[in-house]
């Protein structure tokens, strides 16, 4: 994680879903998506869409890709993760589901 930015708001469902978005330092944002190797998405149109971003009222991801737009997405056993930058506006979002320990 970047060690230079502040929060712009946080959500946790407190079921399955975890989904942050982040104002970050510019220089360790490019830092963290080089050290972390974050790809553009394969064309001008598409971005990842994240699960819980219509949870989020002040920032959201955004929907068209440009040449400031990269993620990476992940998952370990049933943990899955996305994260979505834009390096112009400075902004992360990221997003973490888990199992519903309670069996749903």
């Amino acid at each position: 994680m970047p060690s230079k930015y502040d929060v712009v708001e946080s959500f946790d469902n407190g079921e399955y879903l975890i989904i942050t978005s982040l104002k970050v330092d510019s220089l360790e944002l490019f830092e963290f998506i080089k050290r972390n190797n974050f790809r553009l998405p394969p064309n001008d149109m598409w971005v990842p869409k994240m699960k819980g971003e219509n949870l989020l009222e002040k920032v959201k991801p955004p929907q068209k890709s440009n040449s400031s737009v990269y993620f990476l997405r992940g998952e370990k056993g049933k943990n899955n993760w996305l994260y979505i930058v834009d390096v112009k506006e400075k902004l992360m979002w990221a997003e973490i589901s888990y199992p519903d320990w309670g069996g749903n």
